[in-house]
């Protein structure tokens, strides 16, 4: 093990031992009562990507294992989320709907998408029948998308499994789905059908129900289905062409005056049994493709191949079959494809295996024709691509850009999941765009949530700026617990990139919102404020927009919404980045509108003073943080006072600090209770330790404030940044260090509580994240709750939810200082061996710890860890053997011990650093007077090893001049790490000419498919794979021997170390005969001889 700033470690325990005795035996201490995330996560088996479709700047990507699908629209910003799609509730009325595979497949044209859901059902005495279902939603004038109407075909008569939905497609006012295992009016068991429902009047009305001339049973007509204006195109995959069961067919329908009819009967040139030719169809104008992902060709089984059709009417031809370059078995090319009118066409392979990406990682091909030839022109994969992805499982294709499904994808951990990838045709080639995710409620990557925190009674807010939806969200609290309440967007979710959510305020019934980045009048960054309130409603109380608040005089780079405070019926908005040096935004409240009623700011501001950086609103008293005020030194920093009588703000006092440092961030932050003002200084340089910080305490006599006292960290570091946040109530003060580092764990963060005797502060407690994670950013805000502390930690690692956490704290009077350490014996760890952690967690008292946990998530360089756990001293823990991470409840009584031992295998193709960080966390309503010591961490090197080895050989020990050889050269990984990258090298000596080669590789091991000339390429070996290069050259040598050496060696950029050099190289000799078929030596007569005279007259 690897311990980083051993010296810190010691510092920090002796701090809290020192607080611990500072404090006092009675005095309470804050014990962490309950955590809270971001709420909403990526679902896992969710299977986003099953269906993708695209019309315009819109695409919408169903979602069936979670029972919905997601709207994205393109806009200045990117590809961005608009709506998430859901079904209707299922009543339990007879014959009402229950979905279950919402979103199997989905279509949109303008703005109406359709939703298909097969595995929908409907009971009938007691009896479910899986019908199935379409769903018609349309996008209101206000950019809603709410559902329109329910589209069902089923027969009171005929009820069955009917899968309706299995299939959908739509063009203008034209619906269609398929229904593959219709049967009905004594037709074949699951022939199949398709029905077209058309819009009349603003509802959809059945048009016809579509079936084939013939049918026979389970031929699964409507498996796949498209429609472009009157023509329509319905797949049976399982329809029979002549003595082949299972070819597959494909039906072209025509409109005339309302009436479909079946127009052509489509099938391969070269059908054969179990093609599934008919398994995805697309239709453009004159242009019809077909896939057959079970044809087998020349390349191996199911490979897959399409078919493009030409034509109209009742005259289609078959112009091409499409086959992938580098098609191999199992590909199933042709699984989706999609076709454009006069562009090039799009075809899934989802079972293509990538060599390093992994076994049916999937893939897409783009074909286009040049001079009335269709030619592949792309291969396209997921550049993020792994094992199983099934990527390219649905296509389309919309003008520049294509969408491609990976419904298998894992995304962040989230197994499954599923995601859709855009790609944009640039005129040379196909680049990656975005990578569209699901967001079940909330959103994904780094929200930020707890980016501001404020609170009042028992509710409180939460501001997420990064999230997709730029959103706050408002919780409730309940006991010990905060419960989610509502979640609030800036103009409910349409303005992005805005930082909505940067600065919130809560007094009573009303909720300020600030987005400092916010538009207005074509100023992109001049900032704007809202103002939601609590209505009552029939189904409870809604927070709703009462107001969006603008800048009178706005402009770019205002920053208007930097910080925000309510009271009452007055909200104040600060604006460091006005024109002149800062503002504050003075707004009434008469009834239910806001009015700006003037903007505040001091008399001597000057350009630069960030005026309005922070604000504090209580009563008639308001103050402002200005970070760039240069009264005390060059961005020294000021708070400036202002107070109400009657309707008029004056200014009053200026508060600079009693030792001022230049550019010290004063001002940064403040807060108010009664006589005592507080305000953060987190670029203070204290002890020599720049950015430590520090916050100043001012306290108010006969009117005036002055400073009472400067607060540090006890032992300050640089970068600690306290003072970021503070917090005061009554002789309580709290305060934010979101830059403390511990150990190797940079900006984890902290918060600090300290207490007033007399006129004297000492700091009583040390608060951090648990467990305590690399840049958490713990203490980015803190809030007083009547009987607690709130502590938010913006970037702490909350998966699957997302990014972000916030603490909450309660006093007590019960202790339990738990410590734990951890370590493997090693500094060096070799990749595919296994690691042994001992672990050990203890109690110092002085109560008992029961209920604590103990927590160990494996990094993820570490698979099959199993562990095991002894109690001594009256410890009690899981004994084990368990499999899996260390989530463990454990009873600790003082002086108690456990021991855990945890076996890991190191993944073979782990690199860089091993980290593995243990916690333990004291039960609800237990503080731990240092929390110092609740984490430790083992870091180890990760050494790669991979003993590499080469043999080549040709079969024999003599060649022939002019005549072929092939030598068949075999690398090997024994590992036992992998070797990834490895340059294989054969420069074909002198004696050799014309060589070609090709390689294969082991499953999961990849090598280039071959070419001409001199090996010298790169390979990845997985441990206990090979390569195996075939190379055939011509000997050219006329006598002597002909030696040729091959080599391999690790790749030292990967970090990968051969252990053993002696096997790294082979050579072939041979000796070299004479052309066997040369007459004379000068060689000017070959050929054959037999009738040649050998005697000499």
């Amino acid at each position: 093990m690897s311990r980083l700033n051993t010296s810190l470690v010691a510092v920090l325990v002796l701090a809290s031992v020192m607080t611990a005795g500072n404090a006092g035996a009675q005095d309470p201490l804050y014990a962490l009562t309950d955590k809270l995330g971001p709420v909403g996560s990526l679902e896992p088996d969710a299977l986003l990507g099953t269906s993708v479709a695209m019309d315009g700047v819109r695409a919408v990507v169903g979602a069936p294992g979670t029972n919905d699908a997601f709207v994205f629209v393109y806009g200045p910003d990117g590809w961005e989320l608009e709506a998430e799609l859901l079904p209707p509730d299922y009543s339990g009325n007879p014959f009402d709907v229950e979905y279950n595979t919402f979103g199997h497949a989905v279509a949109i044209s303008g703005d109406v998408i359709a939703i298909g859901d097969p595995g929908a059902r409907i009971s009938v005495s007691s009896v479910w029948y899986e019908e199935g279902a379409i769903c018609v939603f349309r996008r209101s004038a206000a950019g809603i998308w709410e559902l329109e109407q329910e589209l069902t075909v089923y027969h009171v008569s005929y009820l069955g499994d009917t899968h309706y939905g299995a299939s959908v497609a739509m063009s203008g006012d034209t619906i269609i789905g398929g229904a593959p295992d219709d049967t009905r009016f004594g037709e074949p068991n699951e022939t199949g059908s398709a029905f077209v429902f058309t819009l009349v009047a603003d509802t959809w009305f059945l048009e016809q129900r579509l079936t084939p001339g013939y049918q026979s049973a389970e031929d699964h007509f409507g498996a796949a289905v498209d429609v472009f204006a009157d023509t329509a195109v319905v797949g049976a995959p399982d329809r029979d062409v002549l003595l082949w069961t299972d070819a597959g067919r494909a039906y072209v329908f025509t409109r005339s005056g309302g009436s479909w009819s079946q127009t052509a009967d489509l099938t391969a040139s070269d059908a054969s049994g179990s093609d599934h030719f008919g398994a995805a169809v697309s239709v453009a104008i004159s242009r019809v493709l077909v896939g057959a992902p079970d044809d087998n060709h020349a390349a191996g089984t199911d490979a897959g191949s399409a078919y493009l059709f030409t034509g109209a009417g009742s005259s289609w031809t078959q112009a091409a079959k499409l086959t992938a370059g580098d098609a191999a078995n199992g590909d199933r090319f042709g699984a989706a494809v999609s076709v454009s009118s006069l562009g090039g066409a799009v075809i899934g392979a989802p079972e293509d295996n990538l060599g390093t990406l992994g076994i049916d990682a999937g893939s897409a091909y783009f074909f286009k024709p040049v001079t009335g030839v269709w030619i592949e022109d792309q291969k396209i994969i997921d550049p993020d691509g792994a094992i199983s992805d099934s990527f390219g499982s649905s296509v389309a294709l919309n003008g520049s850009y294509t969408l491609i499904g990976a419904p298998m994808d894992e995304v962040r951990t989230i197994e499954n999941t599923g995601s859709a990838q855009l790609f944009f045709d640039d005129g040379d080639s196909w680049g990656q765009q975005d990578s569209l995710y699901g967001q079940w409620g909330f959103g994904l990557f780094t929200q930020r949530f707890g980016r501001d925190i404020a609170v009042d009674g028992d509710t409180m807010v939460v501001g997420v700026p990064d999230s997709e939806w730029r959103s706050v969200q408002v919780f409730v609290r309940d006991g010990d617990e905060w419960i989610f309440q509502q979640e609030l967007l800036s103009q409910m979710g349409w303005q992005f990139n805005d930082s909505f959510g940067v600065a919130v305020a809560i007094n009573g019934g009303s909720i300020v919102v600030g987005a400092p980045l916010g538009q207005i009048s074509g100023f992109h960054v001049a900032g704007v404020a809202y103002v939601f309130v609590l209505t009552s409603t029939i189904s409870g109380p809604v927070w709703e927009l009462q107001q969006r608040l603008e800048p009178s005089d706005g402009a770019d780079g205002y920053r208007f919404g930097e910080d925000v405070a309510i009271d009452g019926d007055t909200v104040m908005v600060g604006s460091p980045g006005r024109s002149g040096g800062g503002g504050v935004y003075l707004w009434t409240r008469g009834g239910s509108v806001w009015s700006e009623d003037a903007i505040l700011e001091p008399a001597d501001l000057e350009a630069g003073d960030e005026f309005g950086v922070s604000v504090a609103l209580t009563g008639d008293f308001l103050a402002a943080g200005a970070t760039g005020d240069d009264d005390a030194g060059d961005d020294a920093g000021a708070v400036v006072l202002f107070s109400r009588m009657g309707s008029v703000w004056t200014e009053g006092q200026k508060l600079t600090a009693a030792d001022p440092q230049d550019d010290s961030g004063f001002g940064i932050s403040v807060a108010r209770d009664g006589a005592t003002l507080i305000t953060g200084a987190n670029h203070t340089e204290i002890s020599g330790q720049a950015g430590s910080g520090a916050a100043h305490v001012f306290v108010e006599t006969g009117g005036v404030w002055s400073e009472q006292q400067r607060l540090t960290e006890t032992y300050p570091n640089a970068g600690s940044l306290f003072g970021t946040s503070v917090a005061v109530s009554g002789d309580m003060a709290a305060v934010g260090s979101p830059g403390w580092t511990f150990m190797s764990l940079t900006a984890a963060g902290a918060a600090y509580v300290f207490d007033r005797a007399g006129s004297i502060w000492t700091e009583n407690q040390a608060l951090h994240g648990s467990p305590i994670e690399l840049g958490a950013r713990f203490g980015i805000s803190v809030e007083d709750t009547p009987d607690g502390l709130l502590v938010s930690a913006l970037l702490e690692d909350f998966l699957p939810m997302g990014y972000g956490a916030v603490y909450f704290y309660t006093t007590t009077l019960d202790r339990s200082d738990l410590a734990v350490t951890v370590t493997d014996g090693q500094s060096e760890v070799v990749p595919g061996t296994t690691v042994t952690y001992d672990i050990v967690v203890t109690n110092g008292g002085p109560d008992d710890a029961l209920g604590a946990t103990v927590g160990d998530v494996f990094p993820p360089e570490l698979t099959g860890c199993s562990w095991t756990c002894v109690g001594t001293s009256g410890g009690v823990c899981t004994s084990g053997p368990v499999a899996g991470d260390i989530s463990d409840t454990v009873d600790l009584p003082v002086g108690a011990r456990l021991d855990y031992t945890a076996v890991c295998l190191v993944d073979p193709a782990a690199g860089g650093d091993l980290v593995n960080t243990v916690s333990a966390t004291p039960p609800a309503g237990v503080a731990d007077p240092n929390l110092a010591n609740n984490t430790d961490i083992d870091t180890d090197t990760l050494t790669p090893l991979a003993d590499l080895s080469i043999d080549k050989d040709d079969g024999t020990t003599e060649v022939f001049e002019n005549q072929p050889t092939t030598y068949t050269i075999v690398v090997t990984n024994a590992g036992p790490s992998d070797a990834p990258g490895s340059p294989v090298i054969d420069l074909f000596p002198l004696c050799l000419a014309n060589c070609e080669w090709t390689c294969t590789a082991d499953p999961g091991a990849w090598c280039p498919a071959g070419s001409t000339g001199d090996i010298d390429n790169g390979v990845d070996l997985p441990v206990g794979t090979s390569a195996t290069f075939l190379a055939t050259c011509t000997v050219v040598a006329a006598y002597g021997q002909c030696s040729n050496t091959a080599e391999v060696f690790a790749q030292a950029g990967n970090g990968v170390v051969d252990p053993d050099l002696a096997n790294n190289e082979s050579t072939d000799i041979n000796d070299v005969l004479p052309d066997p078929y040369r007459i004379f030596a000068d060689g000017f007569d070959i050929g054959d001889t037999s009738r040649w005279s050998h005697v000499v007259p």
